[in-house]
C-alpha cells in the first residue's frame, strides 16, 4: 500500500486562516477568529501565522486585538487563546524552544489628536512559555 501525502498552506485573510490543499490548491478549511469580549477592541485581523514546531498540525496566530491563539488545523478546533491586551506584530516559534512563543506588539504611548501632537509607540517583545 502507498501512503498518501498531505500537505497545506495557508493564508491569513482578516480574521480567518484559509487552509488549502497543496495538491488541488482548494480550500480544504477556514478558521476563524471568535469575537472578542472587550467593545474596546476595534480590530481582530490576523498578522501573523506559524506551525508549532513540536506538533505539525498545530498552527499559532497572533492577532491586532491581542490575542495569541492555538488551533489543530487537523480538526478546525481553537485549543487555547492568550490575551495579551496589545496589538501583536509578529510571533515565531524555534524547536529548540519547547512550549515558548516570541511575540512582538506594541502600544500606544500617546492618542493622536488633530492639534499636532505626536504618537509615540513602544514595542514590547515577550515570550510566552
Amino acid at each position: 500500500m502507498s501512503k498518501e501525502i498531505v500537505s497545506y498552506f495557508f493564508s491569513l485573510v482578516g480574521s480567518s486562516v484559509k487552509i488549502y490543499s497543496s495538491v488541488t490548491g482548494l480550500v480544504v478549511s477556514t478558521l476563524t477568529t471568535p469575537p472578542t469580549i472587550d467593545e474596546q477592541i476595534q480590530s481582530d485581523v490576523l498578522t501573523s501565522i506559524v506551525l508549532n514546531p513540536h506538533n505539525a498540525f498545530q498552527l499559532i496566530t497572533g492577532s491586532l486585538d491581542g490575542r495569541v491563539m492555538i488551533w489543530d488545523f487537523v480538526n478546525a478546533t481553537l485549543l487555547q487563546t492568550i490575551n495579551l491586551g496589545q496589538p501583536i506584530h509578529f510571533i515565531c516559534t524555534h524547536e529548540q524552544f519547547k512550549d515558548s512563543i516570541f511575540v512582538a506588539a506594541s502600544r500606544a504611548r500617546k492618542k493622536a489628536v488633530s492639534n499636532g501632537e505626536f504618537v509615540r509607540k513602544q514595542t514590547n517583545n515577550f515570550l510566552l512559555n
